[in-house]
């Protein structure tokens, strides 16, 4: 199987490991549930948004999906940390005019803020290399509405719990597999089935690749990639990347 390494995208189980941070919602909504982007909303050059899922964590939403340990909002400053990885990254970034800008990043080693730092971001400039004085302005960032992650047509299309045709069960999970395409971090579930292994996994994108999607789904820093097509009777096909697999037939549960 083909293996992407996605660095963006969050350990899967840590994010569900850990107690969800407290939030309040109404307090945070000058930044969470609003999308950030440098140039047009129509046109963005830079996007990042934070959102509450339906786990009730937060996350951070920039190519893929970061569950946030702390997240507050006080004087103007959007304070997060995450511990994905190794260590604790702390990001300070100052909302000011309507406009969001990262302010102060610090990653500690050790993984807690008591730990080594390591300065990425001081006083809205990052640091470039080795060298202390090489630094470039951070990005300023403009609200629009909430994106969704994916066009409808793929949700339509996908959207839901599919059981193989051949051993597969929508009563028992066997060999079922699960689009969860609405929600603030899509995810995608599968039943154990032959070669089709048990598990969760974030959608990272869905992308048209002639008649069929390709979805790529990501956990623990990696990704991979498998093509649906679905046909006039109704039958959605499941093409691995896995050397030697078979292709996998699934009709929708009613």
């Amino acid at each position: 199987m083909k293996i992407v390494l996605i660095a963006a995208a969050a350990l899967l189980g840590a994010a569900f490991a850990g107690e969800a941070p407290k939030i309040d919602a109404a307090k945070l909504a000058p930044v969470v549930g609003q999308t950030w982007v440098t140039g047009s909303c129509m046109a963005p050059d830079e996007i990042v948004d934070w959102v509450i899922d339906e786990d009730d964590e937060i996350y951070r939403r920039d190519g893929g999906y970061t569950p946030m340990s702390k997240v507050t909002l006080a004087h103007g400053e959007f304070i997060t940390e995450d511990e994905v990885g190794i260590g604790l990254t702390r990001s300070v970034y100052r909302l000011k005019d309507s406009k969001l800008k990262l302010w102060n990043e610090v990653w500690y080693e050790d993984g807690s803020a008591s730990g080594t730092p390591t300065v990425i971001v001081e006083n809205g400039r990052k640091r470039e290399g080795d060298d202390p004085a090489a630094t470039l302005d951070t990005a300023e960032y403009s609200p629009c509405p909430l994106r969704t992650m994916f066009p409808p047509e793929p949700v339509t299309a996908l959207n839901g719990k599919w059981a193989a045709v051949k051993g597969g069960s929508c009563g028992k999970g066997t060999g079922a597999i699960l689009f969860d395409l609405d929600r603030p971090v899509p995810r995608i579930s599968r039943g154990p089935l032959d070669d089709m292994a048990e598990g969760e996994a974030y959608v990272l994108s869905i992308a048209r690749d002639g008649d069929a999607w390709a979805v790529t789904e990501g956990s623990a820093f990696e990704a991979s990639v498998y093509r649906f097509t679905l046909g006039k009777d109704g039958v959605l096909t499941q093409v691995s990347e896995y050397e030697g697999s078979m292709p996998i037939r699934f009709q929708r549960c009613m």
